[in-house]
């Protein structure tokens, strides 16, 4: 009897005929989630794709992910690994796939909404070097640092801009400064002009301003509280202003501020606001945006001190700002009032905490701080009403510096008194005096001025000047040989109008008060750059 074979070969004959049927998919190894990187802005999406691969580095086809965001206030990612950005900040974003993971680091920026330049449009005059900066800004109107501007110039035959914003005035003429990031932009306009000017005034505190022949006031020099009228510049070796379409008749550099006279309007004042500076209130603490004076009449014959500016109406004196008229040690008054006198002013000299009049019969008279002899009355005693300076003067002009006092006769013999420390008195000797004295002794003046620790004069034969103080005891004549009609004399430089029609600087420099281009000190007159 034969016995039937066992069933089990038959199956295993079944099994050897099946296509590798237990060969399962290699297990993840890695994870790479690509790009592996993106910088983006609040509201933006970037697609992620990732790549699974085994043991030994073979990619796998077919196998499912998961992903995450370590910040989902940040940004957000869907199951498909699109990524859309919230707000500023960082995030990892995670695909996941059995025991192994790969990640994309996402840095998001604020969205930039717009491009803000600092400066603003400005008028300036051929050589004026300029350095314009710009930010980029956020739909909040908030400045985002660190972003990369582009600079053009609209015509390169007025002016050239450097890759760092770097203006070059080149000839007269206007065009469009623009700055550019990515899509947005900002322009403004630069007006580039020649100047003659009428007049010029050197402030206090490293700054000169010139009137123009078309009643433009340009400045130069120091500008860290506006007293330029432009923002964002710290100084300018360059006269430049902003476009405010104001006509002005007169102008007055003061310590860090700076007045003009408006025809038949309130004065206008820009820069600091200390102490009440501007005359417009207590706030704000600086403008360069030149503020109308907050008074009632108008006022003429503006002069301005170190904190304080006074002007006449009607022959009243009206002062603001750290106001020597309304008494006490330090007393303020950021809006004109008017001073309470005996007699109608003519002019007026301010200076660093006193002020000095004529009256309109040239009598000389002085009130606030004394203890260097500065009112000329003999004493030392402050006042906070006017008082008549000692000797029985008749004055046709006045000049002060931060300590002392000069006047001019009819007869252009100059009267000096005050402190004398530099030789400012001009009397040979650093003796001050509590009442004038006889300064340049045998000189006879058509003009003088004063400032700081220094005076000049110009000669009345043949308009050369000379100056004294900041330590020469006597006149040295000015070196260069120009003749002035108007000389103009600040804390430690001096100004002036030639007989050829342009304007000079000499002295500090280190501001660019000058206003030559340079930052560097002179000792002869140097032009001042711009004119014709």
């Amino acid at each position: 009897m034969r016995i039937p074979k066992p069933a089990v070969l038959t199956v295993v004959v079944a099994v050897a005929a099946c296509d590798h049927p237990f060969e399962f998919p290699a297990p993840v190894g890695t994870v790479r989630v690509s790009p592996d990187s993106a910088a983006l802005e609040a509201g933006d999406s970037v697609q992620l794709a990732a790549q699974a691969y085994d043991s030994t580095g073979h990619a796998l086809a077919g196998i499912p992910f998961t992903w995450t965001t370590s910040a989902d206030s940040l940004a957000t990612v869907s199951a498909t690994g699109l990524v859309r950005t919230l707000r500023p900040g960082t995030a990892a974003i995670t695909a996941t796939a059995e025991n192994a993971s790969g990640q994309a680091g996402v840095t998001i920026a604020p969205r930039i909404s717009g491009v803000g330049v600092d400066q603003g449009a400005v008028v300036t005059v051929p050589g004026a070097v300029i350095g314009f900066t710009a930010y980029a800004l956020d739909p909040q109107g908030d400045t985002l640092l660190g972003r990369p501007i582009a600079w053009t110039s609209g015509d390169t035959e007025v002016f050239t801009v450097t890759a760092a914003g770097l203006v070059t005035a080149r000839a007269s003429g206007s065009a469009l400064l623009t700055a550019s990031l990515d899509t947005v932009r900002d322009t403004v306009r630069i007006s580039v002009r020649t100047a003659t000017f009428v007049s010029l005034t050197a402030g206090e505190a490293d700054h000169t301003c010139g009137l123009t022949t078309d009643s433009l006031v340009l400045c130069w020099g120091a500008n860290d509280l506006g007293q330029l009228a432009v923002p964002a510049l710290t100084q300018s070796p360059a006269p430049l202003t902003a476009p405010f379409g104001l006509k002005f008749v007169r102008v007055q550099a003061g310590g860090t501020f700076t007045c003009g006279e408006v025809p038949g309007d309130v004065p206008y004042c820009w820069g600091s606001n200390f102490r009440g500076r501007l005359g417009v209130g207590a706030t704000p603490s600086s403008s360069p945006v030149p503020l109308p004076v907050a008074t009632a009449p108008s006022l003429t014959g503006l002069s301005t001190g170190w904190n304080d500016t006074c002007g006449l109406a009607a022959g009243t004196a009206y002062c603001w700002g750290e106001n020597p008229g309304a008494g006490g040690s330090a007393p303020v008054t950021p809006t004109p009032t008017a001073l309470q006198a005996d007699s109608a002013f003519a002019t007026l000299e301010a200076s660093v905490g006193f002020v000095c009049g004529l009256t309109a019969g040239g009598t000389p008279m002085c009130w606030g701080v004394n203890a260097l002899g500065q009112l000329g009355t003999g004493d030392d005693s402050q006042s906070t009403t006017p008082r008549t300076v000692r000797g029985g003067l008749t004055l046709r002009s006045l000049g002060s510096g931060s300590g002392h006092t000069c006047g001019l006769t009819s007869a252009g013999a100059a009267f000096c008194w005050g402190l004398n420390s530099s030789g400012q008195l001009g009397t040979g000797d650093t003796t001050s005096s509590l009442t004038p004295v006889a300064a340049a002794t045998g000189m006879v003046f058509a003009a003088l001025d004063g400032g700081g620790t220094t005076t000049c004069g110009l000669l009345a034969a043949d308009s050369t000047a000379w100056c004294w103080g900041d330590g020469a005891l006597a006149p040295v004549a000015v070196s260069g040989g120009l003749h002035f009609r108007l000389i103009t004399v600040g804390d430690r430089h001096v100004c002036g109008l030639a007989a050829d029609g342009r304007a000079y600087c000499w002295g500090a420099n280190e501001r660019g008060q000058l206003g030559d281009g340079t930052l560097t000190a002179r000792a002869s007159p140097t032009v001042v750059l711009g004119q014709p």
